[in-house]
C-alpha cells in the first residue's frame, strides 16, 4: 500500500478517512494537522470509532468537542477504539442524554 501524501489532505471528510482507515503511521504533527481539519460531528465520531493509531487525550478532546448529537455520542461510546478518560465518557453521556 502506498503512503498517502498528508499535505494534500484539505477537508474534513478526507482527513477523517485518513485518520480512521489508513494503516499509515502518522507523526504527532500529522495527527494534529488532520484532526484540525475535522469539522463535523459525523467525521469526529467516525475517527473516534475507527482510528487504530492511538490519540492523546487532548486530541480526543478536540474531536469530542465536535460531537453534538445523542446518536453520535452513543455511537462513540459504543464503538470507540480510542481510550477515553472518565471525563470524556461523562461528556459523551451528557450529550447522549444518559
Amino acid at each position: 500500500m502506498q503512503d498517502i501524501d498528508i499535505d494534500k489532505i484539505d477537508n474534513s471528510n478526507d482527513a477523517s478517512w485518513v485518520l480512521a482507515d489508513s494503516g499509515q503511521r502518522l507523526t504527532t504533527e500529522q495527527l494534529d494537522r488532520l484532526i484540525g481539519l475535522v469539522e463535523t460531528n459525523d467525521d469526529a465520531g467516525y475517527v473516534l470509532a475507527h482510528a487504530t493509531q492511538q490519540l492523546i487525550p487532548e486530541q480526543t478532546d478536540g474531536l469530542i468537542g465536535l460531537i453534538d448529537t445523542s446518536e453520535d455520542a452513543g455511537y462513540v461510546l459504543a464503538h470507540a477504539r480510542q481510550p477515553l478518560t472518565p471525563e470524556q465518557v461523562e461528556r459523551l453521556k451528557i450529550i447522549k442524554g444518559a
